[in-house]
């Protein structure tokens, strides 16, 4: 079967698994909550599984919490890293990092498709430029050992934006800030690194707007009261989707 990983299945994937981690912590409210508060995202667990879950495909494997160690060893299938004296990069058995999604092919001896870090919210800019390093230093570790030349391999950095009480443009407005720090953080990586594409920002077309919903109490004198029972929200899954590949930078992550 032939790979059909790239730059726009990594965006759709993720939205619909972003957006469905969402749906999962509704239901979790059960009836009477949930049409009294708004859910969100809890635990981050929820959202990588949901995430791996949309990823799963016949000709992949899809592996959570993967070792960060077993990545650097993994790597050395290419002669050139076996033979290699490289000091950017260490092996040793204590390095318990751990990579939230990795995806790969059934065969061990190739480089994986895509690694992935989740993050929660968008309050925690220090945690997703951490895990931008962390993808950008596999990535290099890969090209180093010149993985590059006959593969593609993405990296992202996936996170969702929700803010209760605004609609759709005022959640983006709120964001620009935020997204322009994550740019700015990668436009420096790529002064390093000539070979990395990135694309940074909210996934629009996967999102989610609710408004507020009330209901009106009737009183035993005959009065009639509206009565607020839930506010409205915007929600957005939000993606850095870094790599080698062209198409990266030519993905859509809105349709406007």
């Amino acid at each position: 079967m032939p790979n059909i990983m790239n730059a726009q299945y990594i965006v759709d994937k993720v939205g619909k698994g972003v957006t469905d981690a969402l749906k999962t912590n509704q239901s979790f409210l059960g009836i009477e909550q949930f049409y009294s508060e708004n859910a969100n995202i809890r635990p981050e667990y929820v959202m990588t599984v949901k995430i791996a879950e949309k990823l799963t495909a016949a000709d992949f494997i899809v592996i959570l919490e993967a070792p960060m160690k077993e990545l650097k060893w993994q790597s050395s299938w290419l002669d050139k890293a076996k033979n290699k004296d490289n000091k950017n990069f260490k092996y040793e058995k204590e390095n318990s990092e751990r990579l939230d999604i990795l995806v790969r092919s059934p065969d061990n001896f190739h480089p994986p498709h895509l690694m992935a870090e989740i993050k929660l919210g968008t309050r925690n800019l220090v945690g997703v430029t951490k895990d931008i390093d962390r993808i950008c230093e596999l990535l290099s570790m890969y090209e180093s050992f010149g993985a590059f030349e006959n593969h593609d391999i993405y990296g992202a950095v996936i996170f969702h934006a929700m803010k209760e009480k605004v609609g759709e443009a005022d959640l983006k407005n709120t964001m620009d800030d935020f997204i322009t720090k994550i740019e700015k953080h990668c436009e420096t990586l790529k002064n390093k690194h000539m070979w990395l594409k990135y694309k940074a920002g909210l996934l629009s077309n996967f999102k989610i707007i609710e408004g507020a919903s009330g209901s009106q109490v009737c009183y035993d004198n005959g009065a009639v009261e509206n009565v607020l029972d839930k506010v409205g929200f915007a929600f957005m899954p939000g993606l850095v989707l870094l790599g080698n590949a062209d198409d990266v930078e030519e993905a859509v992550f809105s349709q406007f």
